[in-house]
């Protein structure tokens, strides 16, 4: 039942049916579960604070007393959550005017974190270990996932009908909710849906092993599923070869490690086939399935720039450099976005923003 808010109501009244009116059955419930602890966390900070009280000065100091608990980057996710509901308690006329207007986020010290990635070599050294036996098993997982780059809980929701082995595709179109009540749950968002190209060395090895599988159950699940027991697989893997041990959802699903590895020269294979070099913004945003292009444009534009600075120390003629490769630095023509000229970069042709 709706309460009448008015701006002498509390702010943490107005929060929880602000959530429960515009949040209820639009998202996930993991993203819900996010929104529930923002709650509960302005309980703790702000339990009497009342909406006509909410102007710049409380606004930081709540966001001061959130900081002294979690790092900058967790801190403005939790500022990021409560503005949707500011803004609109402003435009409702409970609040005069916007208190989150150029507050400064904060964060306790972060701590130190372990290397999250493996490179090319250790990759392929860990796919080396794999004990790759007559039935699917966690290690055909890893394989699967470091082929393609699919979420964890995409790669449970495979069943053999997604696997289309004349034309080398998988259809993803499903996930495990392996978290909660397991079943099949729908993906992450819209742009999550997509065909994802097979190299044929995968093709032969998959097909074997999915002959006498039912066509429309998941392949590996059977029973309680923990990500736990991956990673517990993953890391026996990654000791075996004395590499970096890392959780399956970071090391598999590929970034080029910039602190460890020159970022690679430009090639045009698909970054689904093993290569972990970056490739055309579109292919890359359905082969990883994010759900705006821009993402995968930055991610480019950042490896693009750590290459354009490593060429210009390995030459003191950078004018001579170009005329021996084209690529090593294009011109931008008339019209065309930086993020353009930096997939041109990656992918050694250009393509129109039109």
């Amino acid at each position: 039942m709706q309460e009448n808010i008015t701006s002498e109501s509390l702010f943490c009244d107005y929060y929880a049916q602000w959530v429960r009116t515009y949040k209820e059955g639009a998202i996930r419930d993991v993203t819900m579960g996010k929104y529930r602890l923002t709650q509960s966390w302005l309980s703790k900070l702000i339990p009497e604070l009342r909406l006509a009280d909410m102007d710049r000065t409380a606004y930081q100091q709540l966001i001061n007393g959130y900081a002294q608990h979690h790092e900058r980057q967790t801190t403005m996710d939790f500022h990021h959550q409560i503005k949707g509901a500011i803004l609109d308690a402003v435009d409702e006329g409970l609040i005069p005017r916007d208190p989150t207007r150029k507050v400064i986020i904060k964060g306790k010290q972060p701590r130190i974190k372990k290397m999250k990635y493996l490179n090319q070599f250790e990759l392929h050294a860990m796919l080396a270990d794999l004990d790759l036996g007559d039935e699917a098993s966690w290690d055909w997982l890893i394989l699967l996932i470091a082929k393609t780059g699919l979420r964890f809980s995409e790669a449970l929701g495979l069943t053999p009908d997604d696997f289309d082995f004349a034309h080398q595709t998988l259809s993803v179109s499903k996930t495990w909710d392996y978290k909660n009540r397991g079943g099949f749950v729908p993906t992450k968002n819209e742009s999550s849906v997509r065909k994802v190209q097979l190299d044929w060395q995968l093709i032969m090895q998959l097909s074997g092993l999915l002959k006498n599988l039912p066509h429309d159950k998941p392949i590996f699940v059977h029973g309680k599923v923990y990500n736990s027991t991956a990673n517990d697989v993953l890391a026996r893997h990654c000791k075996n070869v004395d590499v970096p041990y890392t959780r399956i959802a970071a090391a598999v699903r590929r970034r080029i490690n910039r602190q460890r590895v020159a970022p690679p020269r430009p090639r045009q294979h698909d970054h689904n086939t093993g290569n972990l070099s970056a490739c055309h913004s579109r292919i890359g945003k359905q082969g990883r399935g994010h759900r705006h292009a821009s993402a995968v444009d930055a991610y480019l534009t950042r490896c693009c720039f750590a290459r354009y600075r490593w060429t210009a120390r390995r030459s003191f003629n950078r004018k001579a450099a170009r005329k021996r490769n084209p690529l090593e630095k294009p011109v931008l023509p008339a019209g065309l976005h930086l993020a353009n000229q930096c997939t041109a970069h990656v992918t050694g042709r250009w393509t129109s923003r039109a």
